[in-house]
């Protein structure tokens, strides 16, 4: 890799930038340090007036050198807490600067990049769809809850409170059933994307990423059939099988979002090495 004389320039100055933080943030660590023992050295000689009642008995001069020493101590924090903010904001700049660079220059990285954007926008779809689908679990299940009450009950009220789950939970099943072609479409863009990058080694398809069959069959669901409480069994056990497939879909996503995002950041720290030689 044939790297930048301008990039090592840039990331050099950076570095020793950061070097100053670093050490100017170490210093007033230290007289934070110095500060705080201060502190406790005159507390440790405060007789019990001034430690309990604020030294309105005692002496206000101890007392006042005592929150003297308090004050630059938080002082001294503060001032490191700024330094060292300083320091990671360059550091994220060095690592920004490098990565602009690899993205023009290594091939590898680009397609890490390209790897890393399909994954983020693949984790997203499966996302959305795992939310329609927890929905309708959830609908489902409460929809059961009211039908057995229903099964043991004479009451017209839950009669009708099971009747109003059952609408909830069918209408809950076909948002599932609607939003599952799109999701086989994205599942199939993510294979095709991830199947074009060919520098590096990443689960580049989900073996049954398309094999995301939902056919229970609603037409015509009778919310006051006796079958209700069975067919709403039946939609629990093929969504909870659904939910097992998503999540298959979303581990694999997850592990080739990390895979990418520690290669891409093993190239950049490679690169700052070579800036630092």
């Amino acid at each position: 890799m044939n790297m930048s004389e301008v990039l090592k320039k840039d990331v050099t100055s950076l570095e020793e930038q950061i070097a100053e933080a670093r050490a100017a943030a170490l210093q007033a660590e230290t007289q934070s340090r110095t500060a705080e023992f201060a502190a406790e050295s005159i507390y440790a000689e405060m007789g019990f007036w001034d430690r309990y009642f604020f030294g309105a008995f005692g002496n206000k001069a101890v007392i006042s050198a005592r929150n003297g020493q308090r004050s630059l101590q938080e002082k001294f924090n503060a001032e490191a807490q700024q330094f060292n903010n300083a320091a990671n904001v360059l550091n994220d700049s060095i690592d920004s600067k490098i990565g602009e660079y690899l993205l023009g220059a290594d091939k590898n990285y680009k397609e890490l990049v390209a790897a890393q954007s399909v994954s983020e926008a693949m984790k997203s779809e499966v996302d959305n769809f795992r939310a329609v689908v927890d929905e309708a679990i959830s609908s489902v299940t409460s929809a059961q809850g009211m039908e057995t009450m229903d099964l043991v009950s004479k009451s017209t009220a839950i009669s009708l409170m099971s009747t109003g789950s059952n609408a909830v939970a069918s209408g809950d099943i076909e948002e599932v059933r609607e939003a599952l072609p799109a999701f086989q479409k994205a599942v199939q863009k993510y294979n095709a994307g991830m199947n074009s990058v060919k520098g590096v080694q990443l689960d580049t398809d989900i073996q049954d990423g398309l094999d995301l069959a939902f056919d229970l069959a609603m037409d015509g669901f009778d919310f006051m059939s006796a079958f209700t409480l069975s067919k709403l069994n039946d939609a629990q056990e093929e969504l909870e099988e659904l939910s097992e497939k998503v999540q298959s879909i979303d581990d694999n996503v997850q592990a080739n979002l990390d895979r990418a995002g520690k290669a891409m950041k093993s190239y950049v720290g490679e690169v700052r090495r070579m800036c630092a030689r």
